[in-house]
């Protein structure tokens, strides 16, 4: 047998050979051609809706441009020079992805990768600041070329690469910090837009994706030649050979080159002639080393990170027991399609293929056409549309042409989310991208913020409808965004820091809304819970059900006998509603084996006959949950419906009209929810947060019960911390700013706006420990679903804990007398800057645990920031509080 010998790089130095490329060897801009010029970006429609699949996910090319060009330029729309000294220019990410694709050689002299940190500028060799018309300016992007010729940079690579090996091998974790975070960033982006521009004439850059290819041939090809005659399997070996020699140690070889020593591999390949009576084995080796040729033979023109445009032809990559190992997308990438041999493209439709290729020399055409041009926008609208509907006519046409491939077991769930999409499928998403929908969210806290602020004088009671209307409108604004985004991802609002940061000031504002107009909607939600209870004499004999009616009470519907039989009415649909609720919870097969979500017996393990303590503990607490659900949730639900008909019944009877001045008394509510409303969902919108691009969920979250009911619980419960933060700080602000009324005895008192915000703040706090609490039991029966255990000591758990404790402190310490006013306004920016440490700490500076999924970097300073300011104004207001109510001197009294 003939010995192959494959070179192979691993790590950061394989990016660097694949990447590092010398800037004499990219393709020549033409002399005279028109430079890159934006403003196509409204004649893209057709080319925003291209389907394309990335990350196992088909998404809009609109949403895969947002994303690679927020990663190459850190913003979505970045502001570029493309010829030095002319104004910035704003580019759109979807008009700079098709200029990067047409023409990525009139860019290597074009500063848009991120490089804006002091250090890595000097470690590049480029200037910090720059005089231009309008004054001096820092710089913050490099040109690829800047990377692509620093050999310090390269170094520093090396070394940041060389440690993060030396601490995998001794068990700790490594994470970049500053200028080397830095310098991975960039390098991030500079890798990103070399492999997405990637073309098989630029044979000076490293081809790391191919080697890795016929690495994993070989593998697929050393089992199969034991069982095959010598003759077929010395053709193959010497094929192979060939073709290592081709490349010798490096991943940099010239294209044709390579591709005789294809054709000649191929030949051989077919050339394995298998009866049908062959061994099953043999006849699945045979066609899975053919599968793997064709990746490799397409990954001689795609080095990955490309756009992948229609359906591939790949049997292996849609087989129920493939390997996650093997790099065969389910998608044939951009450059595959419109560089490849043909004979590298067998059974894909010729002619369409070639349809393609021509109607993009088309586009091309149009896009380096002279900005001056007045027909430019016309000519690439038409041509993206023509490329469009030809992309659209060739993956129609492949799709049938998967259904016949020789698939073993196909895995029919891959084979129907990689489908090519029905027309119009795009459109909901590209809508979202370009609407932007969020923004409104901040506009209209901003606008209530107002609102309320001004809201005095004659002015007042208008003004504070205005705001709590705006304050309303936010809401539901909010909510048809996120409704939009469960449309497009199928999953709950919350698998990213982005939506949590968005969620939060959404269900503070509900939340707030509801202590706010709490007076006028208590008496008629009250009556719609009284009626949903079970019927007396039982309900009587049950707490919190048929409680006994109060004049008010007794006077409606006929009496004790009307309620009577309003019990009746209702308790029909609320036995129904709470078999519906055990059956979903405890009887209906929810996972593999048959698995409910809850256990009505403890379970126990295979080789056991009793079960352990953890399957003990599960069961315990999936009863606690289980029986509040099956008896309360019917309830809540059967209260919220008859609550639309009793809370304007009440109105009626006159309870707005006495009730709504506690509302006004309440504006402070109003004001908080507003002002942290804005904060969060302005942070959300101007900050780079991850997570603000649709991508990908992690496999471990891809459970939409589990993810819908514990993070929606535990988030609510940082937004019910965030509440009483926000009543925290404006307390805190009367304790500094406000005055100090006289007691008796000279004596000052706390400020009276601080005594009734300490109520406030106690109730939101009551709703975070709830919520925590609930959030933190149903975390720990996901992570006995997903995990096997209920509880490991993660810090995400601990800190969760932690959280929950603190709160329950603080309220058992007001409880007991030992916290006054001032005491809860300091013990909810405590409780903020715990909940601080489990949102945001645990995944952005711990770095550690099971939650790995969430973890992310930036924003320490930010986050560090606003501790500091919280703890200042803290210290500020306890030392004027200390001030002015401390004993006044003997002498000063009798003075007074």
């Amino acid at each position: 047998m003939t010995t192959l010998r494959i070179s192979s790089l691993t790590g950061l130095r394989a990016l660097l050979a694949a990447a590092l490329v010398a800037i004499g060897a990219a393709a020549a801009v033409p002399a005279g051609a028109a430079p890159p010029a934006p403003g196509l970006s409204p004649s893209l429609g057709a080319w925003r809706s291209i389907p394309v699949l990335e990350d196992g996910r088909i998404m809009p090319l609109d949403t895969f441009a947002r994303r690679h060009v927020e990663t190459i330029c850190h913003v979505q729309e970045p502001k570029l020079a493309v010829v030095p000294g002319e104004p910035l220019t704003k580019w759109h990410a979807d008009e700079l992805l098709l200029d990067w694709l047409v023409r990525p050689a009139a860019w290597e002299d074009v500063s848009f990768l991120t490089a804006e940190h002091e250090e890595l500028r000097k470690l590049l060799g480029l200037e910090l600041f720059a005089d231009t018309p309008k004054g001096r300016v820092r710089l913050k992007y490099a040109a690829p070329s800047d990377v692509a010729d620093s050999e310090p940079l390269r170094q520093r690579l090396i070394d940041l690469d060389g440690r993060r090996t030396e601490a995998t091998k001794e068990g700790r974790q490594f994470r970049a910090e500053g200028v080397d975070a830095k310098v991975e960033q960039l390098w991030q982006a500079y890798v990103t837009w070399r492999q997405l521009v990637f073309r098989a004439a630029d044979d000076a850059v490293g081809r790391t994706r191919f080697l890795r290819t016929f690495e994993q041939l070989v593998t697929t090809w050393k089992p199969l030649r034991e069982k095959l005659p010598q003759a077929e399997a010395t053709s193959v070996d010497g094929a192979l050979q060939g073709l290592a020699e081709v490349m010798g140690n490096s991943t940099r070889f010239p294209t044709e080159e390579v591709l005789p020593r294809l054709t000649t591999l191929r030949q051989a390949i077919d050339a394995l002639a298998v009866s049908g009576d062959a061994p099953a084995d043999i006849r699945r080796g045979v066609r899975r080393l053919g599968d793997r040729f064709s990746a490799l033979g397409e990954a001689l023109y795609d080095n990955g990170g490309s756009l992948h445009v229609v359906p591939a032809l790949h049997a292996d990559a849609l087989e129920a027991e493939r390997s996650t190992e093997d790099d065969m997308p389910a998608w044939l990438a951009w450059p595959t399609l419109l560089d490849a041999e043909p004979d590298l493209l067998p059974g894909y439709p010729a002619d369409r293929v070639r349809g393609v290729r021509a109607v993009f020399e088309t586009v091309a055409a149009a896009v380096k056409a002279p900005a001056t041009d007045l027909g430019r926008p016309a000519d690439v609208a038409a041509a993206t549309e023509n490329l469009a509907s030809r992309l659209r006519s060739l993956g129609e046409a492949v799709e049938p042409l998967r259904a016949g491939l020789p698939i073993e077991r196909p895995d029919a769930d891959l084979l129907s989310h990689t489908a090519y999409p029905p027309v119009g499928s795009t459109k909901r998403e590209v809508t979202y991208n370009v609407g932007d929908p969020f923004r409104m969210s901040w506009v209209a806290a901003l606008l209530a913020l107002a609102a309320y602020a001004v809201s005095i004088g004659r002015a007042r009671v208008p003004l504070f409808w205005v705001a709590t209307f705006l304050l309303l409108f936010q809401l539901a604004w909010t909510a048809q965004a996120f409704a939009s985004r469960v449309a497009i991802t199928g999953w709950a609002p919350v698998t990213n820091m982005y939506e949590t940061v968005i969620y939060v000031p959404f269900f503070l504002t509900f939340l707030g809304l509801c202590f706010l107009l709490g007076p006028i909607m208590a008496t008629g939600m009250g009556d719609a819970w009284r009626m949903t209870a079970v019927p007396p004499p039982v309900g009587s004999m049950i707490p919190g059900e048929a409680t006994p009616l109060d004049p008010t009470r007794a006077r409606l519907h006929g009496g004790a006998r009307g309620w009577g039989a309003i019990n009746w009415l209702l308790l029909l649909p609320r036995i129904a509603l709470s078999a519906l609720v055990l059956w979903i919870l405890a009887m209906a097969p929810y996972a593999a084996g048959g698995r409910t979500i809850i256990n009505l017996f403890p379970q126990t393990d295979v080789d056991r006959s009793i079960p352990n303590l953890n399957n003990l503990v599960v069961w315990l607490v999936g009863w606690s949950v289980l029986a509040p659900a099956v008896w309360y949730l019917p309830r809540v639900i059967l209260t919220t419906v008859v609550s639309l008909f009793s809370v304007p019944s009440s109105w009626r009877r006159g309870t707005f009209a006495v009730e709504v001045p506690e509302v006004y008394r309440r504006k402070s509510f109003g004001l908080v929810v507003a002002a942290v409303a804005f904060a969060g969902t302005f942070i959300a919108w101007f900050f780079p947060i991850p997570g603000k691009q649709f991508s990908p969920l992690q496999p471990v979250l891809r459970d939409n019960f589990w993810l819908t009911i514990h993070v929606l619980t535990i988030v609510s419960s940082y937004a019910a911390g965030a509440l009483a933060w926000g009543l925290g700080i404006l307390s805190l602000g009367h304790y500094l700013l406000g005055s100090y009324p006289r007691g008796s005895g000279g004596r000052s008192r706390h400020p009276e706006a601080c005594v009734e915000l300490a109520g406030y703040i106690y109730k939101a706090m009551q709703v975070a420990v709830i919520l925590l609490a609930a959030g933190t039991i149903l975390g720990g029966l996901w992570a006995d679903v997903s995990w096997g255990r209920f509880w490991g000591w993660d810090p995400k758990e601990v800190w969760a804990l932690v959280s929950l404790l603190a709160y329950m402190m603080i309220l058992h310490g007001r409880y007991a007398g030992w916290i006054g006013s001032f005491g809860l306004a300091a013990g909810a920016v405590l409780g903020a800057a715990v909940i601080g440490m489990s949102w945001y700490g645990v995944n952005f500076l711990l770095g550690a645990g099971l939650h790995s999924y969430g973890f992310g970097q930036g924003g320490q300073t930010e986050f560090f920031t606003f501790l500091v300011a919280n703890f200042v104004l803290l210290a500020a207001a306890g030392w004027r509080m200390k001030n002015e109510t401390r004993q006044p001197a003997a002498e000063t009294v009798k003075a007074a």
